[in-house]
């Protein structure tokens, strides 16, 4: 176990993770001497490797642990070190991270290159402890656990692959590894270090906790609990996503601690969670959801003040009455809510993750009191000198009084935890009170105020008129007190134009006897309320993009060509410092892009205008595109025609002299019943989900389906090369999200504030 670091400031848990990577270095330079020692490497080979380490500390440390370094150890990976078995191997790039798990390692996957389209052939390797090698005991209980997080499907969780087991000569154990999903980006720990010091507004850490929520609910109804939820366990890739990671596997490795013994107790106390986030009542009961909220509310803290709620270890507890500083940020109704996110006993916290997600922003955003003026303060001390006189009311009038009270209190905390999808139940009908017992209920001398618009019905849109479906918008836009279309103002002036699309529901899919087996079984969605663009994203609204971003050309590459790479039907161009459209191109739809450039277009645009913008789910999307139709396009099952401005128009290659060289500009196609173009054609759009094999398990209420095979992403729509077929509402096709091809664009969205 570590000794603990004495220190007379305040030591923030990720402070005092750094002060304990010496006691890690140390035990890596015992490593390299170790396989020094024992001839597996060459003296050029072990100066090579302990160069950085030795750069890490500080010299005085580094001479006493450079000759400490006798003791033997089975770990050391090198860099280029090719790992795996005969049939699936890896290459070894860098390290990414150690700790009381073991190392974390970039590897490419050398099976990969066999797949022409799959230009992003990374995988994180997890390798355990040194003490796991000889222990098949544990090795059984890891492979079975990463089976087990290979079929964990929840959204906004780092996929797990699988496992693989290495055979190693010279009677040495066999070594067993954890495949699992690369990410590009930085912890939520290291954005604290270096970008979120003071913290964050409140909307934007709702932003970053809710997706982390959405994962832990889901893998808690699965009897799954994380155990170390904590900053440096949370993502936030480069591309806007936030990820938790770590899911299962850690849980396992704890689970192992009685097949080990003391052994691998002794190595980090970080094993059984991490001081700061673990609820007081981890070292002594089994697991469960709550312990997750514990930490899951630390983490909130800490993002909105910059600083950790707790500074604890294992040997100084967390006292039962102790709490930190309210944040600044937060109103006392929300303070109150957090405090019981993280009360020292379990049973007054939250029983989920989206509950205390829910709480905190009622909260938050419940009006506050207005202060009094002096008028009222006066007429309020003459009424208390008024002597008073006793009344008792009707139990009938205090009856319905309650009554009505507990519908208002039912609707207020129920409804946004509905629409969220954080509870299972429906909600009630909405009670109705006649006009006597509202006149009952309200002061006579204080008129009652008109109803607010109600949602509309959730309700099949399918065969609705364009003109049902405009009213259906403007009666959900004044509900909601929202526009019903707007435009995003881009540097430049470029605008960004979006559409309100009403809830609804229809059948998502292809009918029995039509399309592909990926796009069975055929059915009923729900969709609540979003704003969609109009358009594919310009070439001249990406431009501004990347103007304001002024990404290096690594970056670039990674999210779009330009045409000094593809001259052939790409009308961005690199010129005079600036990136722009081709002269008469500004309004065709930018292609070239990959999902992650189109993620990175979609999480600026979010951060310049405060507003959460994001690429459709496929349900979305198809939702979009047939605007009320059940046939194969939105106008029905006719075949679309490559005229402009047609009914049933569309750019595609239809063999009959249609021009197929490349994109039109955008709006050509007429707009279909909810006021979108270019839906069926031009170019197949990104959507945020990952693909799979067929319908089975998809979600029912419009959520990104994230599970899957996430090395691939889908794309809806059809494209300028691409028959009829590829273009109706149900197709859809996969592709490695890196990739950047001529007939590949993107379309924003944004769900509406309900």
């Amino acid at each position: 176990m570590r000794s603990r670091v004495k220190t007379s400031k305040k030591t923030s848990p990720i402070e005092w993770e750094e002060a304990m990577d010496k006691q890690q270095l140390n035990e890596e330079l015992k490593a390299w001497k170790a396989r020094l020692d024992r001839g597996e490497i060459t003296e050029a080979a072990y100066d090579k490797a302990i160069e950085p380490i030795l750069e890490a500390l500080n010299e005085p440390y580094a001479q006493a642990a450079k000759k400490a370094a006798d003791a033997p150890t089975e770990m050391g990976l090198l860099p280029e070190q090719v790992v795996g078995d005969a049939h699936h191997q890896f290459k070894l790039e860098e390290r990414l991270g150690e700790g009381g798990m073991g190392q974390v390692w970039k590897a490419e996957d050398l099976d990969c290159k066999q797949d022409w389209s799959n230009h992003d052939c990374y995988r994180a390797l997890k390798f355990p402890p040194t003490v796991w090698l000889s222990d098949e005991t544990a090795k059984k209980n890891l492979k079975r656990e990463a089976n087990a997080a290979k079929l964990l499907d929840c959204p906004h969780t780092v996929k797990v692959y699988g496992w693989h087991e290495q055979q190693r000569g010279n009677n040495l154990p066999s070594q067993v590894f954890i495949e699992m999903e690369y990410l590009e980006g930085k912890s939520f720990a290291q954005h604290l270090k270096d970008d979120w010091k003071d913290g964050l507004p409140f909307q934007r850490v709702m932003e970053l906790i809710e997706p982390v929520a959405q994962s832990l609910d889901c893998a808690h109804q699965k009897n799954i609990n994380h155990r170390d939820i904590k900053p440096a366990n949370l993502f936030l890739i480069e591309a806007g996503e936030v990820k938790v990671l770590d899911f299962g596997i850690a849980d396992e490795y704890r689970k192992t601690d009685a097949s080990l013994g003391t052994k691998l107790k002794e190595q980090k106390y970080r094993s059984s969670g991490t001081p700061g986030y673990m609820a007081p009542e981890v070292s002594t009961s089994k697991p469960e959801p709550r312990q997750d909220i514990h930490a899951l509310a630390c983490v909130i803290y800490e993002l909105l003040t910059g600083e950790p709620a707790f500074t604890i270890t294992p040997d100084t507890p967390r006292h039962p009455h102790f709490y930190p500083e309210p944040p600044k940020s937060l109103t006392q109704a929300a303070w109150e809510v957090l405090k019981n996110g993280f009360a020292f006993e379990a049973e007054k916290r939250p029983a989920s993750a989206g509950e205390l997600v829910m709480a905190l922003r009622e909260a938050q955003t419940a009006p506050r009191p207005k202060p009094e003026s002096q008028p009222q303060r006066q007429q309020k001390a003459e009424e208390q000198k008024k002597p008073r006189t006793q009344t008792i009311s009707p139990p009938f009038a205090w009856g319905k009084a309650l009554a009505v009270l507990f519908v208002v209190l039912l609707l207020g905390t129920g409804g946004y935890g509905w629409q969220q999808g954080w509870f299972k139940e429906k909600n009630p009908e909405p009670a109705q009170v006649s006009s006597n017992q509202a006149e009952q209920i309200s002061p006579r001398h204080e008129p009652a105020k008109a109803a607010k618009p109600q949602l509309p019905p959730m309700e099949s849109i399918e065969g609705w008129s364009a003109n049902k479906l405009a009213a259906r918008r403007q009666q959900t836009a004044q509900a909601l007190g929202i526009p019903e279309a707007y435009r995003e103002t881009l540097p430049g002036g470029v605008e960004l134009s979006l559409r309100l699309l009403p809830g609804g529901q229809y059948r998502m899919g292809s009918p029995d006897g039509e399309g592909y087996s990926d796009e069975h079984p055929r059915h009923w969605v729900s969709i609540q309320p979003f704003y969609m663009g109009e358009t594919e994203v310009t070439v001249a609204q990406y431009a501004a993009f990347l103007n304001d971003q002024k990404p290096s050309e690594a970056q670039r590459q990674k999210w779009v060509d330009t045409r000094a790479e593809d001259s052939s039907s790409n009308h961005l161009i690199y010129k005079n410092g600036r990136y722009q459209a081709e002269a008469g191109h500004a309004n065709y739809p930018v292609n070239n892009v990959s999902w992650h450039g189109a993620k990175a277009f979609v999480d600026w645009l979010s951060r310049r205008s405060g507003k959460r913008y994001r690429l459709p789910s496929e349900a979305e999307w198809e939702y979009a595109a047939r605007a009320g139709s059940s046939g194969k396009y939105s106008w029905g099952d006719a075949e679309p025609v490559c005229q402009k401005g047609a009914y049933n128009g569309a750019k595609f290659d239809d063999n009959k002299g249609c021009d197929d060289t490349g994109t039109e500009a955008v709006r050509f196609s007429a707009a279909n019943g909810f006021g979108l173009y270019d839906l069926h054609g031009n170019l197949w759009e990104w959507v945020e989900d990952c693909l799979h094999s067929d319908y089975k398990s998809a979600p029912t209420d419009g959520s990104v389906w994230s599970g899957g095979d996430c090395r691939w992403r889908v794309l809806r729509g059809g494209s300028w090369d691409f028959l009829p077929d590829g273009l109706r509402a149900a197709s859809h096709n996969g592709l490695n999200p890196g990739n950047r091809l001529l007939i590949i664009g993107f379309r924003v969205v944004r769900s509406a504030p309900l």
